[in-house]
């Protein structure tokens, strides 16, 4: 039975026994792959960490500005309102709610 194996195919297995050198350089290859795959997840790890903090940056500066642009639109209603204009005049002309408006009113 083992002869018929031989008679299958003509390439024949060799096998043969890496130096000392050659065992180091692998090693030292391995080591060296190994710490450039460390390094690549480090830095992609630190860009998407980098990208999400700019996304959340910019999602509070976007929510700063609307808080500052209702402060502005109530300075502007109560200005409005001290002429003596209508509440709903006032609602129209900032874009803030007729509720949010007569609020500033009473104030």
């Amino acid at each position: 039975m083992a002869g018929a194996n031989r008679d299958v195919g003509d390439e024949e297995c060799v096998v043969r026994r890496f130096t000392a050198e050659e065992n180091a350089w692998f090693e030292a290859e391995s080591r060296a792959k190994f710490q450039w795959d460390r390094q690549a997840r480090e830095y992609y790890a630190r860009e998407e960490g980098r990208e999400q903090g700019r996304e959340e940056g910019r999602a509070q500066g976007r929510e700063e500005a609307r808080e500052e642009g209702r402060a502005v639109m109530a300075e502007v209603a109560r200005s409005i309102l001290g002429r003596g204009m209508s509440v709903e005049e006032a609602a129209s002309i900032t874009g803030l709610d007729v509720a949010e408006v007569a609020r500033l009113a009473q104030v």
